[in-house]
């Protein structure tokens, strides 16, 4: 959310700046940081509409979706605005808040975007907030690695049926050393690192069971 933050990781390696909302995208984009991954989905007309009028000047923004119908949605609004919208299929990793069911759900639904002209499927993104806090480093890894099976299986899907697998996103700061060992995945969505979010220090890391 601050632009001067995600200059200073761009800097450092990062491959991109994650979003939970336009705004946020826009206010980054207007300070110069282009590379933009919107990791939920715009359901509303008016979010749609800044989303592709983002998209007008940003070719390197990327947004979620999690359903046929607002692929839909995305797809019409693109034609409207005269752009090619790229776009990642959100996959649930089982705690029920955005992302659509992995396996034939989350396929089908990237066919769809793939079959959509004025959409470009970039690939899949698989946020596990509900593993990021487990204390403990093996019981954190274990859930991880469990619950981000089903979205590396929906990646293979994606491959095997020639679909774009360019993106794989997901992961985050409680599982950053974690997250590598999901096959597939080509980008960590860490965040909270940047201010070690207090309630991190009480999880425990890998040597030292009560500091993370």
């Amino acid at each position: 959310k601050t632009p001067a933050i995600a200059h200073m990781q761009l800097e450092t390696g990062s491959v991109g700046v994650c979003v939970a909302k336009i705004g946020e995208a826009q206010a980054l984009f207007e300070h110069g940081v282009e590379r933009l991954l919107m990791t939920t989905s715009n359901v509303t007309p008016l979010k749609i509409q800044r989303a592709m009028n983002l998209r007008k000047w940003c070719d390197t923004f990327v947004q979620a979706t999690d359903t046929p119908e607002n692929a839909r949605l995305l797809a019409e609004a693109a034609a409207v605005a005269g752009v090619v919208a790229d776009v990642v299929v959100d996959v649930d990793p089982g705690g029920h808040r955005t992302g659509i069911t992995p396996g034939r759900p989350a396929l089908e639904l990237a066919q769809l975007v793939d079959q959509l002209p004025s959409l470009r499927l970039r690939g899949m993104l698989c946020y596990d907030g509900g593993s990021q806090h487990v204390t403990g480093f093996d019981a954190r890894r274990a859930q991880t690695l469990e619950r981000l099976a089903p979205a590396a299986e929906t990646f293979e899907q994606f491959q095997r049926s020639g679909l774009s697998t360019e993106i794989f996103s997901g992961g985050g700061t409680g599982t950053y050393n974690i997250d590598h060992q999901t096959p597939g995945m080509t980008d960590v969505q860490v965040g909270s690192y940047v201010f070690m979010d207090a309630q991190y220090i009480g999880i425990g890391g890998v040597s030292d069971t009560d500091v993370y």
